[in-house]
């Protein structure tokens, strides 16, 4: 059982790509290679349960916690019509729509996580981590297709209806 018997298993994640892996199978092989704890701290990662976790346990949670941090401080002095952002544009607000403006601090997340990938990582928890993260990035994208979300939008409608008669 190893890190390395789980990543050959997994396309290489790019920004680009219009489907990713569903994050189900990716927990589904991972309980098979690597130690339970370390399955069920990812999950709780991924569910969005960082409160429930010791930031100190991977370096790299705790460097993401406060990249965002600060792009949310950032975009608050954006919204008060201040300077001072090291990360976001000064028009960041004003130039993008909301689904643009998402898709961008999308995009500053991957690379961030990018900028932190280093070859001793390749076969770590780490990289398993990191792995998830950009995962997580890429379904949090697709969710914003359009076409996607007209179907769906239909479906709601339709169940909605059904509802009412």
């Amino acid at each position: 059982m190893g890190y390395e018997e789980l990543f050959p298993l997994f396309p290489q994640l790019k920004w680009e790509m219009a489907e990713c892996p569903e994050p189900e199978d990716f927990f589904e092989e991972a309980r098979i290679w690597i130690p339970d704890d370390q399955v069920q701290w990812l999950e709780m990662i991924f569910r969005g349960k960082l409160n429930k976790i010791n930031l100190h346990e991977c370096e790299i949670v705790a460097d993401l916690v406060e990249f965002d941090t600060q792009v949310k401080a950032e975009l608050q002095l954006l919204r008060q019509n201040k300077s001072g952002t090291t990360i976001l544009p000064s028009g960041f607000i004003k130039e993008n729509n909301p689904l643009e403006r998402e898709e961008k601090l999308l995009r500053l997340r991957w690379e961030f996580i990018e900028e932190q990938k280093a070859p001793e990582d390749d076969w770590g928890l780490r990289a398993v981590f990191m792995y998830m993260l950009q995962l997580t990035i890429l379904i949090r994208r697709s969710s914003f297709i359009r076409e996607d979300g007209a179907v769906k939008f239909a479906q709601l409608c339709n169940v909605s209806s059904e509802k009412a008669a």
